[in-house]
């Protein structure tokens, strides 16, 4: 399993394609249960990390209701839309009218001369 973070959406991505005949649109219907591997699922069960079978998708659709399901190349992909995410402000096409330039600080000589570099450079120890 893969977390990508980017900047509008993080993507939850899992090597394998839907198990048991699930599709994209049945997972969307919700109360779907299908256990590709009842080992693990017994053992989260008995921690009791497993709320209730089949409540996973409705938890999430109710609280992310535009989440997208992909599956590509094999892998399934659950994306979330950031909700800190601000689209880009909009440039406006009017140019302006008087662009002002951005002082720029004097540069400081940079070049030194090898008895300047030793000087400068001696450090006590």
């Amino acid at each position: 399993m893969q977390v990508a973070i980017y900047k509008d959406r993080v993507e939850i991505r899992n090597a394998g394609c839907l198990y048991g005949g699930l599709t994209l649109e049945s997972l969307r219907s919700g109360h779907v249960s299908k256990r590709r591997n009842p080992l693990i699922c017994e053992m989260f069960r008995r921690i009791h990390m497993v709320e209730a079978w089949g409540r996973g998708m409705p938890l999430i659709l109710s609280n992310a209701p535009d989440v997208l399901f992909k599956e590509i190349a094999g892998i399934f992909i659950v994306a979330f839309a950031r909700p800190s995410f601000q689209s880009e402000p909009e440039v406006s096409e009017k140019p302006q009218e008087n662009p002002k330039k951005t002082p720029r600080k004097p540069q400081e000589k940079t070049r030194w001369t090898p008895w300047q570099c030793r000087r400068k450079c001696r450090r006590k120890f």
